[in-house]
C-alpha cells in the first residue's frame, strides 16, 4: 500500500508497544483492520472503565439466578452461595488477569493472541470454539433481558400483559435490538454503556440484597444449609465448579478488551500532546 513501510516493526511507547504496519503485513491475508493491533493512541481505556466492565459482567441476572437456584433448590445457605460465588471469582481472576496482558502490552486481540500457542492456522478451531460459545451466551443473556422487559411491560400495561407468549418474544426482540445497538458501535460505545451503568448495578444490587434478606428473615424463607427445596443435596465444591466454567465460558477473551486499555501515564502525554499542537497551530 502506497506511504507505507516495505517492513513492519514493533515500537516501544513508554510501557506498551505497538505495530508500525508495513506492506509485508499489510499485504498479507491474514492480516485485516478488525484484528489488526490497536495504537497506544486507541488505548483510551482506563482501570475505572475496566472495573465498570467487571461489574457489568459480574451484577447481573444470571449472577442473580444462580445464587437463586444454590438456595433455593440445593440447600445452600444465602452465605454459602455467596461465598461459593466469590472463591469461583476470584480463582478465574487469575487466568483472566494473564489472558488480558497481551491485549494490554501488545494491543493484540485474543484471536491473534491465539496464533502463539495454536499457530495461525491452529489458532482458528479455538477462536471459532470461543465465537460459537459467545454467541450461546448472548443468547442467553438476551433471553433473561427480555424476559425482564417483558415483565416490566406487563406490569405497567395491561395490554401488554395479554399478549402472554407473544409478549415474551417481542420482548427478547426489543432486548437484542438495544444490544446490536451498542455492540455494533464498537469498543467505545461499550465503554460508555458500562461507565453509566456500574454505578446503577452497584446500587440496585446493595437495595435487592437489603430488601432480598429482610424479606427472607421475615417470611421464614433464608434456611438453613443443607435443606434443600427439591432434588438431591449436591456438595459445595460442585457449585464452584458451576460457577468457575459459567465465568471461563463467557470471560475467556478478556485481552480483546483490553486491547483498548492504556495507563494514565500515557492518557496524560496524548493529552498534553493534543494541546500543546492546538496552541502551536493558534
Amino acid at each position: 500500500m502506497a506511504g507505507e513501510p516495505a517492513k513492519s516493526r514493533a515500537v516501544q511507547v513508554g510501557e506498551f508497544y505497538e505495530l508500525e504496519v508495513g506492506s509485508d503485513v499489510a499485504d498479507s491475508p491474514r492480516f485485516n483492520k478488525d484484528i489488526a493491533p490497536t495504537r497506544v493512541a486507541q488505548r483510551t481505556w482506563n482501570k475505572w472503565h475496566i472495573a465498570a466492565l467487571w461489574v457489568g459482567m459480574s451484577i447481573c441476572v444470571p449472577t442473580y439466578t444462580l445464587g437463586g437456584v444454590l438456595t433455593t433448590y440445593f440447600g445452600l445457605s444465602v452465605g454459602e452461595a455467596l461465598w461459593a460465588i466469590f472463591v469461583a471469582n476470584v480463582i478465574v481472576l487469575v487466568p483472566l488477569i494473564l489472558n488480558a496482558f497481551g491485549g494490554t502490552k501488545f494491543g493484540i486481540p485474543f484471536p491473534v493472541m491465539l496464533r502463539s500457542s495454536f499457530g495461525i492456522i491452529g489458532s482458528n478451531v479455538p477462536a471459532l470454539v470461543r465465537a460459537l460459545v459467545a454467541c450461546g451466551w448472548f443468547g442467553i443473556q438476551t433471553l433473561f433481558g427480555g424476559t425482564a422487559v417483558h415483565l416490566l411491560l406487563s406490569a405497567l400495561f395491561d395490554g401488554w400483559k395479554q399478549l402472554g407468549s407473544v409478549g415474551e418474544v417481542l420482548g427478547f426482540l426489543i432486548f437484542w435490538t438495544a444490544n446490536v445497538a451498542v455492540v455494533i458501535r464498537g469498543s467505545e460505545s461499550i465503554k460508555r454503556l458500562e461507565a453509566f451503568a456500574a454505578p446503577l448495578l452497584l446500587l440496585r444490587g446493595c437495595g435487592t440484597a437489603d430488601l432480598g434478606v429482610a424479606a427472607g428473615f421475615h417470611h421464614g424463607a433464608v434456611r438453613a444449609p443443607g435443606q434443600p427445596s427439591g432434588g438431591r443435596f449436591v456438595p459445595r465444591r460442585t457449585f464452584s465448579r458451576a460457577s468457575r466454567r459459567w465465568w471461563v465460558s463467557g470471560r475467556r477473551c478478556r485481552s480483546t478488551f483490553r486491547i483498548s486499555a492504556g495507563s494514565p501515564s500515557h492518557r496524560r502525554a496524548r493529552s498534553s500532546g493534543r494541546s500543546s499542537a492546538c496552541r502551536s497551530r493558534c
